[in-house]
């Protein structure tokens, strides 16, 4: 082969290799309606990080948010979401 070819496949091949390394970590701030203690709180950032990809969940009953640090590559926002609302409470305002 070509120095040239070889060249490109290393890359190539080095660039499909680091791919995860390529992912970011982000923070969420994400509403979390329903909670009237810290043992809720306790709950829901039990429930987040257990999910593949978070890193850490800061859940605050008495803000109603739930601070989340996250790797993109593995797990959405919407994802997130989901599993706070499986824990049994809620992203979503109540409508009136």
């Amino acid at each position: 082969m070509s120095m040239k070819l070889n060249m490109f496949l290393a890359l190539g091949l080095g660039l499909w290799l680091s791919g995860p390394l390529l992912a970011t970590e982000q923070k969420a701030t994400i509403k979390v309606y329903g909670m009237s203690c810290q043992m809720c709180a306790n709950g829901v950032a039990a429930s987040v990080t257990n999910l593949k990809g978070v890193k850490s969940a800061e859940v605050r009953a008495k803000e109603g948010e739930a601070i989340v640090v996250y790797d993109d590559a593995l797990v959405t926002v919407e994802q997130i979401k989901q599993q706070i609302d499986r824990s049994g409470f809620s992203t979503k305002p109540k409508s009136k």
